[in-house]
């Protein structure tokens, strides 16, 4: 019987997981996923998650990766933005062994127009 509830609740969890990322655009190979459940706010300032999933690997110090998760704070009144923290995943959806971590802050960038950035800064900044 426990192991039923556990299975159970492993099911739960692993789906609400999965319905965390919500598709924001497909480009060249590249679909990009936000996370705007769990977004921090402070002053003009938003952190949200982000996910690139790669219908190509990509490499990273002779380690192929098929995903990207990203952490970006986004300056929402001087329209840039700078990522956090990065891992490069094996597999897709941020699934599999980490390949790469790049941690703490980068350089503040504008938002390119017409980028899946743009969209993600949009996710971020808007007003509910």
């Amino acid at each position: 019987m426990r192991r039923v509830i556990l299975v159970m609740l492993l099911a739960v969890a692993s789906s609400s997981v999965m319905a965390e990322w919500k598709e924001v655009g497909i480009n060249s190979g590249i679909t990009t996923y936000a996370n705007p459940s769990i977004i921090h706010k402070a002053g003009n300032r938003v952190e949200m998650w982000h996910l690139f999933d790669f219908k190509t690997a990509g490499t990273e110090n002779s380690n192929t990766y098929l995903s990207l998760k990203v952490k970006s704070e986004y300056d929402c009144k001087k329209v840039q933005s700078r990522s956090l923290y990065t891992s490069a995943h094996k597999g897709h959806m941020g699934k599999g062994e980490v390949v790469s971590i790049e941690s703490g802050p980068e350089e503040w960038k504008p938002i390119p127009l017409g980028s899946a950035k743009e969209y993600l800064f949009y996710i971020a900044c808007r007003k509910k």
